[in-house]
């Protein structure tokens, strides 16, 4: 925890609590006689032990929620210059990595805030998705009413999910209250009813406008707040974009539903390749029903433009989930393993192999049961034509790709069980195996050396598991185990993390 947190719970005690000494404070909880520095980090179940003695000398239900409204106060202040004269409270929840968390970054360049991805769901409200392996969504929620309250706003926070009821994140839905607009009861308290169902939330998406030059290529919209159409789906906000294609939120007019619409890029509308492989990755998910593979409802072509039609997912993807540091529990993380191999299994029993297996590649959904193997852009059945492959050009993400795959070699479905064994090596230790300066001595170590045994990354890791990792990843695809195997070997090990817990 950085010392910028210490340094404003002592001014939070100091205001709120006159009666009550922060020396005194200390000594209750064990930590006589210390001293937070701004630039030094400090351990987290010291602010735990704060906050729980706090208690003992309040009748408020919520110190957290409190000190977090204090907290924001604070931020704010520090960081005024970067916020612009016209935003509102919501404008500062959609900009917070910039608003707030550049400050505990420039007080501490070592600090590790929590993620926090935001997404607006109208023009008032946003959605907010809360991680971080300290849990302090009681915090956060009073981040969120101090910035409202710093801007004389009133506003609901609705509770979607929560980690501390075993979900992977918090969802947040943030509703700014206006006279006049609907209220739904929830929980005996006066709550803004939201203006859309569920949203996406990917980190990613752009806030451009409907007159942004980059939507040109778009079917002309038809009515206020449209980039564009494709048939009877309004486009309306750009969610991410690739090398190969865009995605967008829309909402199908007929069916009366938000979806997630995949496009081709515009600068490959022309190219024939580009668009046989993107209708070949639609059709290839529509192949493949399983409740671990996105479902594909439409593949479609509307003035030149090919597209296919998703679900509109809320969550984020297993990197940005890692990047949270919120894998912290193993257990958690062999059920998530055991979910990605089902899936991977599904495919490889329909002869589709997915070449570019790896943690973007991987959408949680705020339950955590809900997992989904996503974009198939590279996918290849086995009795295709194996061109590609023999082309003398990388296909996959060099950092999760087989040494087969990276010199161009024939490959199979075990190139898959190379990618998938990297991507839960990134997942356990939450590092991937090669970490290098540059592709060529990426593709050099891949090569040529083998990955960090995962234990010497992540001590806890079990014996078992730490060799069935560095299997997945033998040089040799004869030395990998059948995906069976490998999902049998995580049961084994779900069922020992289950004894031990």
């Amino acid at each position: 925890m950085h010392g910028l947190i210490f340094f404003s719970l002592r001014r939070f005690v100091d205001d709120e609590f006159p009666r009550t000494k922060w020396e005194t404070l200390l000594r209750n909880a064990g930590l006589a006689d210390k001293a937070y520095a701004l630039t030094s980090d400090y351990p987290d179940w010291e602010l735990s032990a704060l906050i729980e003695e706090l208690r003992k000398h309040s009748s408020w239900d919520d110190i957290l929620v409190r000190f977090g409204q204090f907290l924001a106060a604070e931020l704010l202040e520090l960081n005024c210059v970067s916020l612009e004269p016209d935003w509102t409270c919501l404008d500062v929840l959609l900009n917070v990595e910039n608003a707030i968390h550049q400050v505990v970054r420039l007080a501490n360049p070592g600090a590790d805030p929590p993620v926090l991805k935001v997404q607006s769901r109208g023009k008032n409200q946003v959605q907010i998705l809360y991680a971080s392996p300290r849990r302090l969504c009681r915090l956060a929620k009073g981040l969120i009413t101090g910035i409202a309250r710093k801007f004389d706003a009133k506003v609901s926070v609705v509770e979607e999910s929560c980690m501390l009821e075993d979900a992977p994140f918090c969802t947040l839905v943030v509703s700014l209250e206006v006279p006049g607009q609907p209220v739904v009861e929830e929980g005996g308290e006066t709550r803004i009813r939201p203006v859309h169902g569920t949203k996406t939330v990917s980190g990613r998406g752009s806030g451009a406008g409907p007159h942004d030059s980059q939507f040109a290529f778009l079917p002309a919209a038809e009515k206020p707040g449209e980039l564009g159409r494709l048939g009877d789906y309004s486009l309306t906000r750009l969610l991410g974009k690739g090398s190969m294609g865009q995605v967008y939120e829309a909402v199908d007019e007929r069916l009366h539903r938000d979806v997630a619409i995949k496009v081709l890029a515009p600068h490959l509308l022309g190219e024939e390749v580009a668009r046989t492989r993107f209708i070949n990755e639609a059709r290839t998910m529509a192949s493949l029903v399983h409740p671990r593979i996105l479902t594909i409802f439409q593949v479609d072509e509307f003035e030149g433009i090919p597209y296919f039609v998703m679900p509109l997912l809320e969550g984020m993807t297993l990197h940005s989930w890692i990047e949270c540091d919120s894998a912290v529990s193993t257990r958690r993380n062999i059920e998530y393993a055991i979910r990605i191999s089902e899936g991977l299994q599904a495919a490889h029993e329909r002869d589709v192999i997915h070449r570019d297996i790896k943690p973007e590649n991987i959408w949680i959904g705020a339950k955590h049961q809900e997992l989904l193997i996503m974009d198939f852009g590279l996918s290849l059945r086995v009795s295709d034509d194996r061109r590609l492959t023999r082309s003398g050009i990388l296909v996959g993400t060099p950092m999760y790709m087989a040494p087969e795959q990276a010199v161009a070699a024939e490959i199979d479905h075990r190139t898959d069980i190379y990618s998938l064994g990297a991507s839960l090596y990134h997942l356990f230790t939450g590092r991937p195996p090669f970490d290098a300066p540059s592709l060529t001595t990426l593709l050099l170590a891949l090569a040529n050396n083998d990955p960090p045994r995962a234990r010497s990354v992540k001590g806890d890791l079990s014996e078992s598991l730490d060799l069935l990792l560095s299997q997945m990843m033998a040089k040799s695809p004869d030395d990998r185990p059948l995906l069976e195997n490998v999902i049998s070997a995580l049961n084994s090990e779900l069922s020992k993390a289950a004894g031990s817990s």
